[in-house]
């Protein structure tokens, strides 16, 4: 048996080749650095679907990152559109960081999603729209996108110059859009500082009482003939338990007797200060919508398979909808990772179903408070617009669907049915 001092010391030697390690490695990695913030730059030339900066000559060079390594990045935008409606909407604005310019009349920047060619390192290329973006040409400030992980780090002596490229992946009409006050934040420090004002709850709601959860199957036929503010039909309801990966509780709709509508469905959740949008989404397979909470099985707890034959039902597994709200898990808000959407017990909830709205933006009212050390966004813009567009009398059924699986024993009868259809006015 080795004695105890010889324990010590060959644990002694380990410690001191461990140390020798970490000590040569100190001496060529570069340190993680600490937050910067750049300039503010723009706003941008005409932008269409080609990478463009300032003009059509190249990007803008935001400046020398300082020396570390740099792994995420904030980035926001004022967005400014055209006037038509069939033009480009800020949803469609993308933005790149990399590590070169570019000359656009030697080597042509291309509209790839990875973006611009010819640009050296492209350290991040915006996947999808920013947060706060609509389907609108609605001008939009404080886009955001908030990028947890470069898709490759910079790593900077001092001298490493970032470039900042932006473009439109629509170019409909031959119209142009213009990104403004650009802000990028390397290694952002953002915190969520609260809640604004919301939507004031609606004066009139059908009430659907208190869903259980792992029981739950009911219908609802949506009659609305109106535009605007009167258009939205609201519902009500609550959850028994709280929603998690072991349960599904899904929202859809679907065509009505009288024939099929183009219907958006927006989640709201009821706080001290008003209403603010959980999830939204529009089109669903076709023209069906559909939000879902809990397990990111998409057929499993007898889960309807709404959407699969037209390939959209794996994104509605769990995630919510397609709100573009980023990291809002804090306040029981959409998430964009399956399966980590969810609805809480004691949270009340309301609903509102109405036809898709294509010239006006679908967010309307205040929301949450982002704040970065140094950039302050100011409340994110986050509800509904009114629809231009009826849904029309028993075009469209709401669907509630909360079933266990095969063989379960949690089947609890659904509370507050006697006042499926009671409307409330305050």
């Amino acid at each position: 048996m080795k004695s105890i001092f010889g324990r010590f010391r060959s644990l002694g030697w380990q410690i001191a080749g461990l140390m020798a390690v970490v000590v040569a490695m100190g001496t060529d990695a570069v340190a993680t650095a600490q937050q910067h913030v750049f300039a503010p730059v723009g706003p941008t030339g005409a932008l269409n679907t080609t990478w463009a900066g300032p003009n059509s000559f190249g990007p803008f060079n935001l400046g020398n990152a300082p020396t570390g390594t740099w792994t995420s990045a904030f980035v926001a935008i004022d967005y400014t559109g055209s006037s038509a409606a069939a033009d480009q909407w800020s949803n469609e604005a993308r933005t790149a960081l990399h590590s070169a310019a570019w000359d656009s009349f030697l080597n042509l920047p291309g509209s790839g999603a990875g973006g611009p060619a010819n640009a050296g390192t492209v350290f991040w290329s915006a996947p999808g729209a920013a947060s706060g973006a609509v389907g609108s040409t609605a001008a939009r400030n404080d886009l955001y996108w908030s990028v947890a992980n470069l898709s490759n780090s910079i790593v900077s002596d001092g001298n490493q110059a970032v470039f900042l490229s932006s473009r439109q992946t629509w170019g409909g009409g031959g119209a142009s859009a213009t990104h403004a006050n650009i802000r990028v934040v390397l290694n952002p420090n953002i915190r969520q500082s609260g809640l604004g004002t919301g939507l004031a709850l609606p004066s009139a709601f059908t009430d659907m009482g208190t869903f259980a959860v792992g029981n739950t199957s009911v219908d609802v036929t949506i009659n609305n003939t109106q535009t605007g503010a009167d258009g939205i039909s609201w519902l009500r309801f609550q959850v028994n338990q709280d929603v998690t990966a072991d349960h599904a509780f899904d929202l859809f709709t679907g065509a009505g007797a009288v024939g099929s509508a183009d219907p958006r469905v927006t989640l709201f959740r009821n706080t001290a200060t008003g209403l603010f949008a959980v999830a939204s989404t529009d089109d669903m397979g076709t023209v069906q919508s559909g939000l879902t909470f809990g397990s990111d099985d998409i057929t499993g707890f007898s889960r309807d398979t709404y959407g699969v034959a037209d390939g959209d039902a794996a994104f509605f597994n769990g995630r919510g909808g397609t709100l573009g709200l980023a990291a809002l898990n804090d306040f029981g808000y959409y998430s964009g990772t399956a399966g980590n959407a969810r609805l809480m017990a004691g949270e009340e909830y309301f609903l509102a179903v109405s036809h898709w709205n294509g010239t006006a933006p679908f967010v309307t009212n205040s929301g949450l408070e982002i704040t970065n050390d140094e950039v302050i966004l100011g409340s994110l813009n986050m509800g509904l617009g009114n629809p231009g567009t009826a849904l029309g009398d028993g075009n469209v059924v709401l669907s509630f669907r909360s079933v266990p699986e095969p063989g379960s024993l949690a089947f609890v009868a659904i509370a507050g049915a006697s006042v499926l259809l009671r409307r409330r006015r305050e």
